[in-house]
Order: structure tokens, then sequence, then C-alpha cells
């Protein structure tokens, strides 16, 4: 039986396994199915899951089916994702992404790290079944996770580097931003008739939370004052303390990300869920800075 199968949208479709299967032992490729699914690098599944990488591998390359032991914690994890994508109404990445947010339910932690162990993953069935029936007051939804999230971002500044020929796509963003509660600076708002606008920028840029480097195929090799903001940015970075979310590289289509920004991971707006993704990656930037 083919319990993980490929849908034409993309989303991966997850079929709980009988005992049966469990005892006949699970395919390996379930180990890289729930990876995709989840979004998670080998090292966190191999953290969640308690197997070792040289097992992971061994599995995947030589042996191609799981032993029992494994197996039963592989169906245990596919059980609760299957409970969530069937409970929330929401897409496959705010359903996703429900699992890397603090919950109310489990004292705050994310549903992610308490799939270690059975008891863990019984708890955020609970609260997946909490979240999906509006009775239960100390349950949220994905959507109403997000929301509360929101209002954390309040009257942060966030400066959005661009390139002329993106200017559609920034000014939708600057009011989507600014419709959130935050204090986004684009240009074409903020920039003073009579200032000296270079100068006014690197202000801008240096007063910000966070700078929002937005790229397309032009802008990322453009010679010009993108390249300059770019530079700006890194130089105010270098003042940031250690470990600081400060700089992040949001990708209004794709393209191939310059050389100097490639240290910090980028954020593919142009995805479905892209910017709740972004608003995540803000979210989490604030609780770097306020630990």
């Amino acid at each position: 039986m083919e319990f993980i199968t490929m849908q034409e949208n993309n989303k991966i479709s997850l079929l709980e396994p009988s005992l049966a299967d469990i005892q006949a032992g699970l395919p390996a490729h379930f180990i890289k199915s729930i990876i995709d699914f989840l979004g998670i690098s080998y090292a966190e599944f191999t953290r969640i899951t308690g197997l070792s990488s040289s097992v992971i591998r061994r599995r995947e390359m030589k042996d191609n089916k799981l032993n029992v032991e494994e197996s039963n914690k592989i169906a245990s994890i596919i059980r609760v994702i299957v409970l969530a994508k069937a409970s929330f109404t929401c897409s496959d990445d705010v359903t996703r992404l429900w699992f890397f947010m603090p919950h109310p339910a489990l004292n705050e932690e994310r549903p992610i790290d308490h799939l270690q162990t059975e008891v863990g993953r019984r708890l955020v069935e609970r609260s997946i079944i909490g979240a999906s029936q509006p009775s239960f007051s100390t349950f949220h939804s994905p959507s109403e996770l997000m929301a509360m999230k929101k209002t954390e971002l309040n009257e942060k500044r966030i400066f959005l580097c661009h390139g002329k020929e993106d200017k559609l796509l920034i000014r939708k963003l600057y009011n989507n931003l600014k419709d959130d509660g935050m204090i986004p600076w684009f240009d074409e708002e903020n920039l003073i008739g009579g200032v000296e606008w270079e100068q006014a920028i690197r202000e801008a840029v240096r007063a910000s939370d966070i700078v929002l480097v937005c790229l397309s195929i032009n802008s990322a090799s453009k010679i010009g004052f993108v390249q300059k903001e770019i530079k700006i940015a890194l130089d105010a970075a270098e003042e940031r303390p250690e470990g600081t979310i400060y700089i992040i590289p949001v990708m209004l289509e794709q393209c191939q990300l310059p050389q100097r920004l490639s240290k910090w991971h980028a954020v593919n707006y142009f995805e479905k869920e892209g910017y709740t993704k972004l608003l995540l990656a803000v979210e989490k930037s604030i609780q770097i800075v306020n630990t």
C-alpha cells in the first residue's frame, strides 16, 4: 500500500498506516515525506524521532524498510499530521506553521517539540482537536495564532530595500505591513521633498528594527542605489548583537541570492503563504531582541 502520495497541487497526502503495515515495516521513504511536509531538516527530524542520522541513511539507502519500533514512532507522528490536516480548514502551509508556533494549550511550547514522546504526541492531538472546536477557549487554530502574533509586531520599524522595478509589489507589501500595525519605510511614502535622500535613507536603515531586502531577477543583479542600500544595511548589521535577525532577504520571485546575503535564509515571498512566513521571520527577530 502506498501511504504517501504527491498530489497535482504539490500537497503531500498522508494516510495513517494500519497495524499490519507497521508490523510489516513501513517504507523508508516515509522519513523523507515527513521531513518535506513539516519543512524540517534531517537534524531536526533526528531530534524529534530519536533516530540517529546513520540509521536514517542506512534505512533510506540500504534496508529500505523501518523496523517495528521505528515504524510505530513514524506512524504515530503521521497520525498527528493527518489529524491536523483533517481538522484545520486552512492551507497546508499554515497548518505546517502551526506546529512551530508556541501554543497556550502546551504551556506556550511548540507542538513540534512534543512529537518526541507518545505522551507529547497525545497532548498535541488533544490541542488539535481543541483548536478545531470553538468551544475550547484555551486552544487556538493556526489562523487565530497568527492573528495573536500580529499584535506583537505593532510599531516595529521595517525598512523596505528594493529596486524601482518592483515598486508595485513593494507598495502592496508596504500596505500589508502597515495594516498589521508595523511602521514600514517606503521611499515613495516616507521621503520628504527637499531632503538629502541618500542621507535620509541611511538614517532610516539604521533606525529600523528590521531590513527587508526585497529581490527580483532584475534588482538582484542591478547596478545602482539598491546595492548601496544593501551595503548600508550590511554595515548596520555589523553593529547589532551576534545572533540578531536584522536583515531578512525576501525573494519576490525565484532568483539568485547575492553572495553577500547568502548567510541569511531567504523568505520566498512569491510562494503561497509567503507573507505569513515573512511575518513569522519578523516575529522571530523580535523574540531574539527581547530575550
